[in-house]
């Protein structure tokens, strides 16, 4: 399809009706893959878009009429059928040693339908590292069995925010990588999401010398007993700095007789968490060490639950504890 002089395609140009009843996955792939060719940007409609598995071209810039959601239910969903084992959102195929630059999803709503018998897929699962220009702005996933965005491989810069994650199966938002990636400047920030089954952000397997962490503007809620029993959960991390700063957010009484920790520190860990005006009222502890299967307070490193305007650090998580000052 030869597109001139247009600065933009849309989901009108592959006649992919908004909330039609049938899977619309070839039809969609194919406006993907033309946006590339073409060079544009491909802009959808309001409107619920089922679909099964789509490959995301490197280069591709996706954009919605907005998340949708409770206070307005109009918005762009690509909806992934109940029953469907498998992610929504993949990367096309790239050499190992490629990255997933320029890559940007805009205003977009990732949903899984309710009460299929699907136990596996994310929502987006790129399998590649990201690079420079990889973005999120505005984008709700949501629903599916395994975590709702899952990187796989690190990234160089790796700038993750304006992400809303609610009730997946495993993590919000899932960050790993494995030996010889590289994850240089790793932000996090204005995370928001509700209700996921083990954690809001996952962090698996980071560091090194030239790599640092920073999370912080992180709303987390848990509404059901046994959902999101922590916030951030940090996962063989090796000899880097993570700081983490302003995480707000609120429990049910449902939930809070099973809500643990902010903070979850699990397998290896020798690198130092320094945290900063972070504060969740029902949680029992700031963080809590699985390998000692103890909270820091009895071990005497922080204090049980942060306050405004005070800072915490503890190197290596065995330091002496240090109070510093706040905003």
């Amino acid at each position: 399809m030869p597109i001139a002089c247009h600065p933009f395609v849309t989901n009108c140009d592959f006649d992919i009706p908004p909330s039609d009843p049938t899977d619309q996955t070839a039809k969609i792939q194919a406006a993907f893959d033309t946006a590339i060719s073409e060079c544009v940007p491909l802009w959808f409609q309001a409107g619920v878009y089922l679909a099964t598995q789509l490959t995301v071209p490197r280069g591709l810039r996706l954009i919605g009429a907005g998340m949708g959601g409770a206070v307005n239910t109009k918005g762009t969903v690509f909806m992934q059928p109940k029953d469907f084992d498998g992610s929504l959102f993949v990367n096309a195929a790239l050499p190992a040693s490629e990255w997933q630059h320029w890559t940007q999803f805009e205003h977009i709503h990732l949903a899984k339908e309710a009460g299929g018998i699907a136990t596996q897929g994310h929502g987006i699962d790129i399998s590649n590292p990201i690079g420079e220009g990889f973005r999120f702005y505005d984008v709700m996933v949501e629903g599916f069995p395994q975590s709702g965005v899952r990187l796989r491989r690190g990234g160089t810069p790796m700038w993750i925010s304006d992400l809303h994650l609610f009730r997946n199966g495993e993590y919000g938002l899932d960050l790993a990588k494995g030996g010889g990636d590289r994850a240089h400047c790793l932000s996090i920030e204005r995370i928001s999401g509700d209700d996921n089954a083990k954690a809001l952000i996952r962090l698996k397997t980071f560091g090194d010398l030239s790599e640092h962490v920073s999370i912080k503007h992180i709303k987390s809620e848990a509404h059901s007993a046994g959902r999101q029993p922590y916030v951030i959960e940090l996962e063989n991390i090796y000899q880097i700095n993570v700081d983490i700063e302003h995480i707000g957010g609120m429990l049910s009484s449902a939930a809070t007789p099973t809500a643990d920790a902010l903070v979850r520190i699990v397998g290896d860990f020798t690198g130092s968490v320094n945290m900063r005006s972070t504060y969740i009222p029902g949680y029992k502890a700031a963080l809590r060490d699985h390998r000692t299967n103890a909270d820091a307070v009895e071990q005497g490193r922080i204090h049980p639950m942060l306050i405004a305007a005070e800072s915490w650090s503890f190197p290596n998580l065995y330091g002496s504890r240090q109070r510093g000052g706040g905003l």
